[in-house]
């Protein structure tokens, strides 16, 4: 790999274009106006619970964790761009694989002690530790580390993953793939630095306010999980010089966003919170219009086939067609009170890969056409179909829209849907894993939206659909694999995972032995056929296939007990034979060769679009192939594009500088900027 550095330096990353949330209410509150009749120096925010505050995990806490007490290298300012925050630049190599990002020599952390590179580094690792079970891999940028996940499964060293400290002020990331969306990836939850003196000495709780040591603006002086939070200023806090890093406001009081938030806000409990009920919406907008606020996320709400594995008459393109052509999207948005903006597409008008969309449009008449020639007019012969969305609690709008659907289609085309209203917890498998047991034919509410920024994002979430390839035949293989505790077939040919006598015997490997074997030639010879440089650099392991086998055999070698070995087997077993439990993890080599084996060209298409976005600088450049995936699984109607959605939220008269997040998680982020009026004035 060539070391020469280009001649780019960044100092920010041009990712997604984002938009300003600055608020400037005029109102007046008793006994407060914006002239200085009274003073503040605290807000109360409604988030949703937080029950910790470990980076490793995707919950709640990602929207106090990043930017507000644990500060990254790269971090997102109030206009939602990327900007320096402990980096004062980095650099990246020719090929785009390497990174190297210099840390600016005053940031410290809430003990006075400076922030090193060792930090960053010490809690990427933790996150990769195998023992680390519970870490949320793909909620980060560690899974494009060179060997970063071969070590997290157990087949490659510590030493060996790509990430290296240089001096205690300058750290290198060397990557698998090109991912010129890193600095974005740089500013989650995830990638934040710990301090390794009080995590080593607390690993389980040192985020308690007792033991808490960050590097943000501010401070954990109280916290009781999935209850109140207080955050104070941190007063060994430096910033970057060159940027905004934090506003006035000296005390941040968190409390979960109550069942009716409306009523806590008009009484005065809370001084920002986000509002979901239509209804809510409806009332603010009359009696709260200067302290309500609207911001479009990058979101997109869709109609989409619910990836059940029985084969049913949605197998028919032009059912599904028709079923596209007769709802009416302005309906839809007329149930949600105005909270959303119908789209024919992937993306707001303002998203750059929608101008290469063009979307089916509401035709009743053609509707019926298309029903007809599939064989069923009037939708005679149809059997009633499942329709997924969440609770009324989890999201009502989304069970509001669920519902126009429904009468539409029954209108229209005499289409029976059975709406069945899931809970959250269950609901967020159904759209983002893999397919799932009892799931029956019919469709399901289903949210794309971005998770961060970057160009491999710039479909704006229609390649979940592009991950699945829903033919019949796709859906029956991959699905059964998927819905199992283990992939049946792959215990047919190496044995049961679960069975702890497995492993321990050089013969139970010899299957897998030869499997790996096949499977690879197999997937070098098609890597070496492609015709696209982009897609055989991405086809091509960086980590040779031997090396990563070897690897595994080598920590059965090391074992010290049989359980040991037999981990080291089912490490292997995974690496091979294993189904994705979710659309965008790895699956093992033998689902890979299946899927290269088995996809038409469409599907082809889908992968190659899919793949290229993540070869360009930013989603600009990105958009054309970005629209093509989209437009494609539009043309086959796996998904509906309905609605993009708003992040609406209440503000008092006194706080300004609420950064309203727009990204998958929601609510309100990057509390840090927030000012008040008349409060001591300490903007850094």
């Amino acid at each position: 790999m060539s070391k020469k550095l280009n001649k780019r330096k960044y100092t920010a990353f041009s990712g997604a274009a984002t938009v300003a949330i600055a608020m400037t209410a005029s109102l007046t509150l008793a006994g407060c106006s914006s002239n200085g009749s009274q003073k503040h120096d605290s807000v109360t925010v409604g988030l949703p619970p937080i029950p910790s505050l470990d980076p490793t995990a995707w919950q709640a806490q990602i929207l106090i964790d990043q930017g507000t007490v644990l500060e990254g290298l790269t971090g997102y300012d109030k206009n939602l761009k990327i900007v320096p925050k402990v980096a004062d630049h980095w650099t990246t190599s020719e090929d785009g694989l390497t990174w190297t990002f210099y840390l600016r020599k005053d940031a410290k952390w809430s003990n006075g002690d400076p922030v090193t590179a060792h930090d960053f580094y010490y809690a990427w690792m933790r996150m990769l530790d195998p023992k680390n079970t519970s870490a949320q891999l793909w909620a980060s940028f560690l899974p494009t580390v060179k060997n970063a996940t071969n070590y997290h499964t157990g087949s490659a060293k510590k030493s060996d993953v790509g990430i290296k400290v240089i001096n205690d002020y300058e750290i290198q990331i060397q990557l698998q793939n090109p991912n010129y969306g890193l600095p974005n990836e740089l500013a989650l939850a995830s990638a934040m630095p710990l301090d390794p003196k009080v995590v080593d000495k607390h690993p389980t709780n040192w985020y308690l306010p007792q033991y808490f040591v960050g590097n943000g603006p501010y401070v954990v002086s109280s916290f009781k999980p999935n209850g109140k939070i207080v955050l104070t200023r941190n007063k060994h806090y430096v910033g970057n010089k060159n940027e905004v890093n934090v506003g006035n406001v000296q005390t941040i009081n968190i409390v979960p966003t109550p069942t009716s938030p409306l009523q806590a806000y008009k009484a005065n409990q809370l001084d920002v919170v986000q509002i979901n009920n239509p209804s809510d919406f409806q009332y603010a907008e009359r009696s709260l219009k200067n302290e309500l606020h609207e911001v479009p996320n990058y979101d997109v709400y869709t109609f989409a086939f619910d990836k059940s594995i029985e084969k049913s008459p949605l197998d028919n393109p032009l059912v599904r067609k028709a079923i596209a052509e007769a709802i009416d999207r302005n309906k839809v948005v007329k149930a949600l009170s105005g909270m959303a903006n119908p789209t024919e597409v992937f993306g707001p008008s303002s998203w750059p890969a929608t101008k290469y969309q063009h979307g089916i449009k509401a035709n009743v008449a053609d509707a019926k056409k298309l029903l007809a020639k599939a064989g069923y007019p009037n939708g005679k012969g149809l059997p009633t179909f499942e329709l997924y969305t969440w609770t009324e609690t989890d999201n009502r709008p989304a069970l509001l829209a669920a519902e126009s659907i429904q009468q539409q289609l029954k209108q229209n085309l005499n289409i029976n849907f059975k709406i069945e209203p899931t809970p959250s917890s269950v609901y967020g498998s159904y759209v983002w894993g893999n397919y799932q047991k009892g799931v029956k034919p019919g469709y399901m509410m289903f949210n794309q939206a971005l998770n961060w920024p970057s160009p491999a994002n710039a479909d704006l979430g229609a390649a979940q659909a592009s991950w699945y390839d829903f033919h019949y035949e796709w859906r029956n293989y991959v699905g059964q694999a998927a819905i199992a505790n283990n992939n049946p077939y792959s215990v047919t040919k190496y044995g049961n995972p679960d069975d702890k006598s497995k492993g321990i015997s050089w013969s139970d490997w010899v299957p897998l032995e030869k499997a790996y074997q096949k499977d690879a030639k197999f997937l070098m010879a098609f890597a070496n056929k492609q015709t696209d440089p982009d897609i055989k650099k991405y086809l091509t392991p960086i980590i040779p296939y031997s090396q990563t086998w070897n690897g595994f055999v080598q920590s059965w070698k090391d074992a010290k007990t049989d359980a040991d070995k037999h981990q080291a087997w089912v490490n292997a077993w995974n690496w091979i034979g294993s189904a994705s439990n979710s659309g965008g993890a790895t699956d093992g080599l033998d689902i890979t060769v299946w899927k290269d084996q088995h996809r038409n060209q469409t599907e082809y298409n889908w992968f190659v679009w899919n793949t290229k976005q993540q070869f360009y600088d930013t989603d600009a450049q990105a958009a054309a192939d970005a629209g093509k995936l989209a437009q494609s699984i539009i043309d086959n109607a796996w998904m509906v594009p309905l609605y993009d959605s708003m992040n609406t939220y209440l503000t008092k008269p006194f706080v300004h500088n609420v950064v309203a997040n727009r990204f998958a998680w929601g609510n309100v982020f990057q509390l840090q900027y927030m000012t008040v009026d008349n409060g001591k004035d300490t903007t850094q």
